[in-house]
């Protein structure tokens, strides 16, 4: 149970874990830009 493949699959198990790290923080940088455009224009048009 606890052989070679175990640590060949908890280390796909944390590049996984990385991957999704660094695609939650591309998809946080999306969204703050794109509020950020929104803010920008409602700030334009608000009376």
């Amino acid at each position: 149970m606890f052989g070679v493949g175990t640590d060949k699959e908890s280390l796909e198990d944390a590049i996984d874990a990385t991957n999704s790290l660094g695609k939650l923080a591309e998809t946080r940088r999306w969204i703050e830009k794109s509020c950020g455009i929104i803010e920008n224009c409602l700030s334009r048009f608000s009376i």
